[in-house]
């Protein structure tokens, strides 16, 4: 192969690997979130760019199955604790390693989800983040202050899924949701409002609900689950508000968890439960 066919595969194996942060299996998607990204954190997107390539990277470096690779399937967990450690920590050179190590960790998690019946999602990336913010804590790394906006938390509920609170990214991220699936666009959209009127009528925190902190578990929820029965999305768009908060008040840094909780619950409902022709 030549070297400029090789660069072209790879820079299409990343941008997928950023576009299936929501399961968007497209490199123009991927290019689209990583402008939003970079719109709300530079730093964030260099954790990004970071995270995808070495979690990629590794997974050439541990055999993976090369289809898997190509369909960025290593890629998007290692983007996000790549995101997650230069959001949470002081950009510095052991937030670099962590990224770095963390990354290659989650496609080893990865592999393992993948070679057994139980779907991934972002687990990888939620297990992993956990544990790097624990040394993190252990090592005494500064953690990053990060502020939150008085706006609608609609778009921002989008860009929340990659740690940005930022109603431009998260316009970027929908883009993105759009050019390759409108219909898991509007599923997004309509999560992400479902939940913060959720929040709202619950009576939760005004300031999160305006960060789209109630609003990208749910999105990620509806996209997982958009081409099952509609009861399922909606179901779990339900269950992402009072997980969310369940986190908060136990004290554990939320992440995707309750996308991945909901999801598969949800999964688990409708395996045991007769099927149903769902016309779309």
């Amino acid at each position: 192969m030549k070297p400029q066919q090789m660069i072209q595969n790879l820079l299409r194996c990343w941008l997928v690997g950023l576009g299936q942060i929501m399961l968007q299996n497209n490199p123009y998607t991927g290019l689209l979130f990583l402008v939003g990204i970079a719109i709300g954190s530079m730093p964030v997107a260099i954790g990004a760019i970071v995270g995808v390539i070495s979690g990629t990277t590794a997974a050439f470096i541990f055999k993976c199955n090369r289809q898997e690779i190509t369909n960025g399937l290593y890629g998007f967990n290692g983007s996000l604790v790549g995101m997650a450690m230069f959001f949470f920590l002081q950009p510095q050179p052991v937030t670099l390693l962590l990224a770095v190590g963390g990354s290659a960790m989650s496609s080893l998690v990865m592999k393992g989800f993948l070679r057994s019946n139980v779907p991934a999602f972002t687990a990888p990336f939620i297990l992993v983040t956990w544990v790097l913010l624990y040394f993190a804590q252990t090592l005494a790394v500064a953690n990053h202050a990060s502020s939150m906006s008085q706006s609608w938390g609609i778009l921002e509920g989008l860009g929340q899924v990659m740690f940005q609170d930022n109603t431009l990214s998260g316009l970027f991220i929908l883009l993105g949701l759009s050019i390759n699936s409108r219909k898991e666009a509007l599923w997004a959209f309509s999560a992400s409002a479902a939940a913060m009127l959720i929040a709202l009528a619950v009576g939760y925190s005004q300031e999160k609900i305006s960060a789209g902190l109630f609003g990208y578990n749910a999105a990620l929820c509806a996209i997982a689950l958009a081409n099952k029965n509609p009861i399922y999305p909606i179901a779990a768009t339900v269950g992402t508000v009072f997980l969310t908060s369940a986190c908060g008040q136990i004290g554990i840094t939320a992440l995707t968890a309750p996308f991945v909780i909901a999801t598969w619950i949800a999964l688990v409902i409708k395996s045991k439960l007769p099927t149903t022709k769902v016309t779309s």
